[in-house]
């Protein structure tokens, strides 16, 4: 094997050896989507930069609209905001610039104010203006190939999701529906990214979209960090459990990918991951952040690991905050919990150097 090949040469290489001579492998267009996938996250200070500065950059400008008296006319903001997202939309398919980044994120972001404001005045029904949101973000995910706002239409249409149910016995089925998306997707990468050149494009800002999506909705839910202790609250409940079986299912796979093969230690794993969930079980946040951490950490992902691991911190201080306890009480059940987490993470790693010795 030549010395000089590149990683993913040397990949090709062992592939191809193990599969005999009829594997044929496009390593020109490889190496292209490979570069294109490590632009995204190249600047990625850069990049955030531009989404703020697009946020306050639509801001500015939508406050000067205002001024012109423009909100006074729902056709005039449908027309004009309407403008802007198809501009954001082609203008990403002249240039990837990071100052161009930042217009059409701002573009984007002021048409979409601007066409909410406008259609919400024309539209009474609260349920169909989301539903026309939804199909614009939709559009958008089709017609652009810019990976912020495939980003930024994700949210919108998860959004616009969660808002229809935000009320009633089913107010978290929606983010239900998100973190299943979100679960999915991950997991089926390599279908996703083998599937053609459009859905190759499409799921690493989509997979990011879902993700951010989820975390702001348990960000922003109303009984966020809260200690809940009330039964009767069937969709708290049922998100709950799926929070738990999925941290659950995460940490039977991670043993399992480090060579923990046995049955009984498996176990262990899934009732000791089971014991420390049991204090926190309708504290979505912490569930959230836990869950959030492992898939990150399960597929590699390091950006949504660190996001992931922010999140479960700010959850463990909100979660310390609301809990109505004595204090005596709140202490023994982080120190509880904390020593649950130490004794599992034991157990994990001396499981690791008794497979890594075999």
């Amino acid at each position: 094997m030549n010395s000089t090949n590149s990683p993913i040469d040397d990949l090709l290489l062992d592939i191809q050896s193990a599969e005999g001579e009829d594997f044929v492998a496009y390593e020109l267009d490889i190496k292209q989507v490979i570069e294109a996938n490590s632009v995204i996250f190249s600047n990625l200070t850069l990049k955030v930069l531009a989404v703020f500065g697009g946020f306050f950059a639509a801001m500015a400008f939508t406050g000067f609209l205002f001024a012109l008296g423009i909100y006074d006319s729902e056709v005039g903001l449908t027309v004009i905001g309407s403008i802007f997202i198809v501009a954001s939309i082609f203008v990403s398919q002249l240039s990837k610039s990071v100052l161009l980044d930042t217009f059409r994120v701002a573009f984007y972001m002021i048409g979409c104010g601007m066409l909410t404001l406008g259609l919400s005045q024309i539209i009474k029904d609260a349920s169909t203006l989301k539903v026309c949101l939804m199909l614009v973000a939709l559009a958008t995910i089709y017609l652009s190939d810019s990976y912020m706002l495939i980003v930024l239409a994700t949210m919108l249409f998860c959004g616009s999701l969660t808002t229809m149910f935000i009320e009633g016995i089913f107010r978290n089925v929606s983010d239900v529906f998100i973190l299943l998306g979100l679960t999915t997707m991950t997991f089926l990468e390599a279908r996703f990214v083998t599937s053609g050149h459009k859905a190759n494009i499409l799921f690493r800002p989509v997979q990011m979209g879902l993700f951010m999506s989820f975390v702001s909705v348990v960000l922003f839910s109303p009984s966020f960090g809260r200690y809940l202790s009330s039964f009767n609250q069937f969709g708290h409940i049922v998100f709950s459990a799926v929070l738990v079986v999925g941290i659950l299912f995460l940490v039977y796979k991670i043993a399992h990918k480090f060579g923990v093969e046995q049955m009984q230690h498996l176990a262990l794993f899934v009732g000791l991951g089971l014991l420390i969930l049991t204090p926190i079980f309708f504290t979505h946040i912490l569930l959230s952040g836990i869950f959030l951490m492992l898939l990150s950490f399960y597929f590699g992902y390091q950006v949504q690991f660190a996001i992931s691991l922010m999140l479960f911190v700010y959850g463990v201080s909100r979660y310390y905050f609301y809990m109505d306890q004595t204090l005596l009480v709140k202490s023994g059940i982080l120190c509880a919990t904390g020593f649950l987490f130490l004794v599992a993470g034991y157990f994990f790693i001396k499981q690791l150097k008794r497979h890594e010795n075999n």
